[in-house]
């Protein structure tokens, strides 16, 4: 099956293109797995769980306004804020079953981009960036997701003279294969081991 959502509607398509449903939600973005029968969708500060006949199964208001969500292979769900070191993790019954709050560094501004879970959902990886003194440092976080550990917090860019959300300390997607780390900021991609040592950096030019 296909789902395609715009601004104020969610389809569901056959894979040759056939229109099968359709829900009408206002709706951010959101987050599905092939082998579960439900999704995650929100808008601003409300999270959303829809099963895969588009029907509408519970929905959270929550206090701030949520940045990315992210599913993992049971069905829960991971949710990062805009403007805070929180991270929640929701069962599929809507109940918070982890808090995570990121306390290193708490002089500084920290912002939350994309989370990425390991196979076995042993590891949920966190990509953000600090910001003080006119400078920006760009991390990856590491927690055990079993016992909410914080494991490594590895930085792996630092620019100078940014303003608090500059566009170049933000990131558009975060992948973990095996010993590699991937990061897709706005033009550029890295790749590093799992120390976040770079291996390499490209420019793109678009």
């Amino acid at each position: 099956m296909l789902f395609v959502y715009l601004l104020f509607v969610v389809s569901k398509y056959t894979i040759e293109g056939n229109f099968v449903s359709r829900l009408y939600i206002e709706v951010d973005h959101g987050t599905f797995n092939d082998n579960v029968p439900f999704m995650y969708l929100f808008k601003e500060n409300i999270l959303y769980k829809i099963s895969s006949n588009l029907e509408l199964l519970w929905k959270i208001e929550l206090d701030d306004e949520i940045r990315h969500i992210n599913m993992d292979t049971a069905g829960n769900v991971y949710i990062i804020f805009k403007h805070g070191r929180n991270i929640y993790k929701y069962n599929p019954n809507g109940v918070k079953v982890t808090y995570l709050y990121f306390s290193d560094h708490i002089s500084k501004t920290c912002r939350f981009y994309r989370t990425f879970i390991s196979q076995g959902r042993t590891f949920l990886y966190v990509l953000g960036s600090l910001f003080y003194d006119n400078k920006c440092e760009s991390f990856v976080l590491k927690y055990n997701t079993h016992t909410g550990e914080l494991l490594s917090f590895d930085i792996f860019n630092t620019v100078d003279n940014v303003a608090i959300d500059d566009e170049n300390c933000e990131y558009k997607d975060l992948y973990v294969n095996g010993d590699y780390v991937f990061v897709k900021g706005r033009n550029t991609i890295w790749k590093m081991n799992i120390k976040m040592q770079v291996s390499w950096r490209l420019h793109l030019r678009f």
